[in-house]
Parts: C-alpha cells; sequence; structure tokens
C-alpha cells in the first residue's frame, strides 16, 4: 500500500490560494475499495472590508464489507477566522 502526502494549491473564485496538504491512503483514486483521504487548507479573501483567514478539513474513509458493498465515512469541516480585532 502506498502511502503520499503532498501539497496542493486550492482554487476558489472567492480567495487567493496558500497551500493546502492531503495524505492519500486509498487503494485506488476512483471507485476506492479501501483507504483514507485527508486534507486540509487555507487562504485568504480577495475581496473583504475585514482581514481573514478560511480554513477548510476534510476526511474520508472507505471500507469493502463484501466485493459488491463498499462503505464510506465523510466529514467535511470549514471556518472563516477574523485576523482583527474588530469583529462585527
Amino acid at each position: 500500500m502506498k502511502k503520499i502526502i503532498y501539497i496542493l494549491l486550492p482554487i476558489a473564485v472567492y480567495s487567493v490560494p496558500c497551500y493546502g496538504l492531503e495524505m492519500d491512503k486509498r487503494d485506488r483514486s476512483f471507485m476506492p475499495t479501501s483507504g483514507s483521504i485527508m486534507s486540509f487548507s487555507q487562504s485568504l479573501p480577495i475581496f473583504s472590508d475585514e482581514p481573514s483567514l478560511f480554513n477548510r478539513f476534510t476526511f474520508s474513509k472507505y471500507y469493502g464489507f463484501s466485493d459488491d458493498v463498499i462503505g464510506a465515512i465523510k466529514f467535511y469541516g470549514a471556518t472563516i477566522t477574523a485576523l482583527d480585532d474588530d469583529v462585527r
């Protein structure tokens, strides 16, 4: 089983891509039957009155119960953190 860790740049219309990390332990990228994939990224907004930071975390776990049944658990979490003390 291969373990891949690499840096990716998220592309979004509303933000400037800063950086991202991804760890892929799936057996294959298309229609995986086992393994997991986890990613984290941060970016800054293009247009904003207040400086902020966009954080994103995703996790997917795949498990093959049989040849025909594959289970998946997925989690997505995102936050926007203000970088200024004046939060309205």
